[in-house]
């Protein structure tokens, strides 16, 4: 089966992608979402960049808004000047942020369950704010999901080969198990970077991995996926686009022997 990422991913540099009056695409093989046991996703998040906005002028919509979905006012916040807005949920792994010219949203692990039940509901709070304040133009919106493996082994240096190809299928990424590293030489961390152009955006794939100590590995994968133009009445949909991406690469990116283990996770 040909491979999405051995056209496009390259090591250590950008393909440049230039797509003019594009719209989003998803080159990706479409896959039927489905919600696991158990994931290594250690955080989501979607962010949506606009021209600039005065919070202050819009301090007695924004104060509303407020109150009815967070059930919080303006004055119990510490930033008087409107510079920027957090809301945290109580006990829960949800915070959102608002400022002059970004909306955005972060839900980890424990309290994120599918893009549907999950971070949709989010990302319309997020429209709900840009409608309040009035924002004349969406740049670009983002959604990004960040995956993490932890391998505790005796020897942590002489495993990080045989962990990255228990992970990961794609080459380019299995490419860093042929680095050597020097005898002698203090805790390494290697990395590749990549992007796939999807029309008007692009999918960022940063891949990491890190010995903390002699016996702890720490593999990353963060998937960023973003479009730009992006007409007020299509975040939803474009969140969609870019999550049905960020889906497909992940799976094209790590070995069955990691999907089963997200199946079959507690």
């Amino acid at each position: 089966m040909q491979r999405i990422f051995a056209e496009y991913l390259q090591i250590f540099f950008f393909y440049d992608i230039f797509a003019y009056n594009m719209a989003l695409i998803n080159p990706f093989k479409h896959l039927e979402h489905k919600v696991y046991n158990r994931t290594f996703m250690r955080n989501a998040s979607a962010d949506i960049e606009y021209a600039e906005v005065s919070l202050s002028a819009n301090a007695g919509a924004i104060s509303k808004f407020l109150q009815d979905n967070f059930n919080t006012g303006l004055n119990s916040l510490n930033n008087n000047q409107f510079e920027a807005i957090k809301v945290s949920a109580n006990e829960r792994q949800l915070s959102y942020n608002f400022s002059k010219t970004h909306a955005s949203v972060i839900i980890g692990a424990r309290d994120y369950e599918s893009f549907a039940s999950s971070m949709q509901p989010c990302i319309g709070k997020l429209t709900q704010f840009l409608n309040v304040v009035g924002t004349p133009k969406v740049t670009k919106v983002t959604l990004r999901k960040q995956n993490v493996w932890e391998i505790s082994s005796e020897n942590a240096r002489n495993s990080y080969k045989a962990a990255t190809w228990y992970i990961f299928a794609d080459e380019k990424i299995r490419e860093v198990a042929k680095v050597k590293i020097p005898d002698g030489q203090d805790n390494f961390k290697l990395s590749r970077e990549a992007t796939v152009g999807l029309g008007d955006g692009a999918l960022v794939v940063d891949f990491q991995v890190e010995q903390i100590d002699e016996r702890k590995l720490m593999f990353t994968l963060d998937l960023k996926a973003f479009a730009t133009n992006v007409d007020f009445t299509n975040i939803l949909e474009t969140s969609s686009i870019l999550n049905n991406a960020i889906y497909a690469a992940f799976h094209d990116l790590v070995t069955a022997d990691i999907i089963k283990l997200m199946e079959k996770m507690q």
